[in-house]
């Protein structure tokens, strides 16, 4: 290791010759590559930014014919130990499949009864038990 001779002038003259033309073209391409960048900084900064805007939602809403006259009309009571799947269905919530539970948990009571026997849910007894009778 500690012999190596020094590389003599003419060798280090011949490999600058041999690589200085790829050398200069390797240093004109990074020097126009940085004024490219330059320049397309310069044109962003001048530029507006984009502004998305996005459409804005669209959200159903359940609206309700009122009638012309002040007196909404008595929502009808459903009796749960004499009603069938058809006036049950009328309930909100309420579908054949859980008509059909009410209807093979009979007889109620008390309209409690619905929940204590598995039924229908305690939130779907809180919508519904002002439509109930037993």
């Amino acid at each position: 290791m500690g012999d190596e001779s020094p590389v003599p002038p003419e060798t280090i003259r011949s490999n600058l010759a041999k690589y200085r033309v790829p050398i200069i073209f390797l240093s004109i391409g990074i020097i126009f590559c940085g004024i490219a960048v330059l320049l397309f900084v310069k044109t962003l900064e001048q530029t507006e930014p984009i502004r998305i805007q996005h459409p804005t939602p669209v959200v159903p809403t359940l609206s309700r014919v009122t009638p012309t006259n002040s007196a909404l009309p008595t929502p009808v009571k459903i009796n749960i130990n004499t009603s069938g799947t058809d006036g049950l269905d009328t309930l909100f919530g309420v579908g054949p499949a859980t008509a059909k539970k009410i209807i093979n948990n009979r007889p109620y009571s008390s309209l409690e009864e619905l929940v204590t026997k598995h039924a229908i849910g305690a939130s779907l007894f809180d919508k519904i038990k002002e439509r109930l009778t037993y």
